[in-house]
């Protein structure tokens, strides 16, 4: 349940929308690197304001 202002987010976001030919690795890739990045962060504080930018 989200609550504003109270609710931490639990989880980096991926889409995979489509695989493209001959760079089905680099998708983990991008999920280890935002997950490290995603770990590093408070991510109230670090997203919210990005949504006001």
């Amino acid at each position: 349940m989200f609550i504003a202002g109270v609710s931490g987010i639990t989880k980096a976001q991926f889409n995979n929308l489509w695989t493209i030919p001959r760079e089905e690795q680099f998708p983990q890739a991008w999920i280890t690197s935002d997950n490290q990045h995603f770990e590093s962060i408070d991510t109230t504080f670090h997203y919210i304001p990005k949504q006001v930018e």
